[in-house]
């Protein structure tokens, strides 16, 4: 069996790669007038086409466009800055006052929250808040996502500024976990609701001051917001429900300054014609996402590895980047986005493909595979279940291990063991035949400057955004 994956629609990249890395969404960057000064003040308008918002809740909102507004709220121990990659795809503290502190057997983690935080209604953010996120995460009346998240918490306790987290096993990949909207602190007591409050107060730099389901969302400034990340509107206003045609038109009259959903893919053509492409309006950058065709490694004819590699060789990359369609994304043969830090490049394969050598690999044998389309891929012999997380059946006992070791890795190494897993694994076993990383298309307002692509928002900065 081949199956190719291809994104099919936005996806937040919370945790992991392909690899079972923690891996962190990458984008680009612009800044409009970025030698002006910049305007403070002012109100930023936002079309949401096609659909409303889930439940604003920090601990049950698990979308992209959810994550994207709560960036602007949240408070984490952790965050992610506000800058493009590779600078915003690196983990810095946030409300803890520096990264924490780690036990000898990686299970034990101890953060001193800092005093400088306060929620939007005044009170100042402990560490006793945090605790009750995460009780209140796990409490089973709110059916919280998160709770995947933290299977391996064995306990969690505050004591005046601090916070200790106790895990079952090391688990490197807890702080970009922490990351996650999910785990954006909330104040003590606050209701445990199964459907979700939206007008929670939070501590980031803006608050929900407002939601109207259906039609809109308001974002105001955290008055008590002291802490480093931008905050340059005074006000963010949502519309939802928008047509995305008529969202564009507002865009490119100053209607409207942004549209969550980027430009309807009938309408990029036109666009990156009219205004350019990364120029100071239009913005096409990757996304932290790898399209591959995957070979299934259980059956008969991707048993073998150099069968497998002989489809590497032969598979024009370009020819099926550009059979996308308009601005389809950056061709590639390895499975590391250029946005994930571990990155290197490659070049293990001829990009237009080489069928000689392919033929070659073959040696006289032939056979027939079938092709299906899907996505969610992972490499590692554990994640062959019933779910189909590893698509390609693929489980080495050698890669497994090293995958396992890599796991349990962090900072610079994790990121070399990452680097090096991607370049063997493409040259020796060759499991999946990487061939793209999908862009995301970004269109603003002629109005709207400080224009930062980041990859904790997963698109545009609605913090750093300003107006001219």
């Amino acid at each position: 069996m081949l199956s190719a994956g291809r994104g099919l629609g936005r996806r937040l990249v919370l945790l992991g790669t392909v690899l079972t890395a923690a891996a962190l969404a990458g984008s680009a960057f612009a800044r409009t007038g970025a030698n002006s000064p910049i305007r403070e003040g002012g109100t930023l308008r936002v079309n949401v086409t096609g659909t409303d918002f889930a439940p604003l809740d920090p601990a049950i909102n698990y979308d992209t466009d959810g994550a994207q507004l709560l960036y602007a709220t949240c408070a984490k121990l952790v965050n992610y800055p506000d800058r493009p990659a590779p600078a915003g795809s690196l983990l810095v503290p946030e409300v803890a006052d520096a990264m924490p502190t780690v036990s000898r057997d990686g299970r034990t983690y101890t953060f001193r929250i800092s005093h400088e935080y306060r929620f939007s209604n005044g009170a100042p953010v402990g560490a006793a808040d945090f605790a009750y996120t995460i009780r209140r995460d796990l409490d089973p009346r709110m059916h919280s996502p998160a709770v995947q998240f933290l299977r391996d918490l064995a306990a969690f306790s505050a004591n005046g500024a601090m916070l200790t987290l106790k895990l079952r096993q090391p688990a490197p990949d807890l702080l970009a976990r922490l990351a996650m909207p999910l785990f954006c602190v909330v104040p003590s007591g606050t209701p445990i609701v199964a459907r979700g409050i939206d007008t929670i107060p939070s501590a980031g730099p803006y608050y929900v001051a407002s939601r109207d389901r259906g039609l809109s969302v308001t974002l105001k400034r955290n008055p008590y917001y002291s802490g480093p990340r931008p905050s340059h509107a005074d006000e963010i206003d949502f519309r939802v429900f928008q047509n995305g045609p008529f969202s564009i038109h507002q865009i490119a009259t100053g209607a409207a300054d942004y549209d969550v959903h980027g430009v309807p893919p009938q309408l990029e053509r036109r666009v990156a014609l009219t205004y350019g492409v990364n120029g100071t309006r239009f913005f096409a950058h990757p996304a932290a996402e790898t399209d591959s065709i995957v070979l299934n490694t259980s059956r008969p004819l991707f048993r073998n590895a150099s069968v497998r590699r002989a489809v590497a060789y032969a598979v024009d990359r370009e020819a099926l980047l550009h059979a996308l369609g308009f601005l389809p994304g950056k061709v590639t043969d390895q499975i590391l986005p250029p946005a994930v830090p571990g990155f290197r490049r490659l070049k293990l394969y001829p990009l237009h493909g080489d069928v000689r050598t392919a033929k070659k690999l073959m040696g006289g044998r032939r056979g027939t595979a079938v092709l299906y389309i899907s996505d969610n891929l992972q490499l590692s012999g554990h994640n062959i279940t019933a779910a189909g997380q590893n698509l390609s059946h693929f489980d080495d006992p050698v890669f497994n291990r090293r995958m396992d070791a890599a796991a349990l890795l962090s900072g610079n190494r994790r990121y070399a063991a990452y680097a090096k897993l991607d370049a063997d694994l493409m040259r020796e076993a060759v499991p999946i035949v990487p061939y793209a990383n999908d862009y995301r298309v970004e269109f603003v307002s002629a109005r709207l400057g400080c224009v930062v692509i980041a990859p904790g928002a997963g698109g545009l900065d609605y913090a750093a955004a300003c107006l001219k």
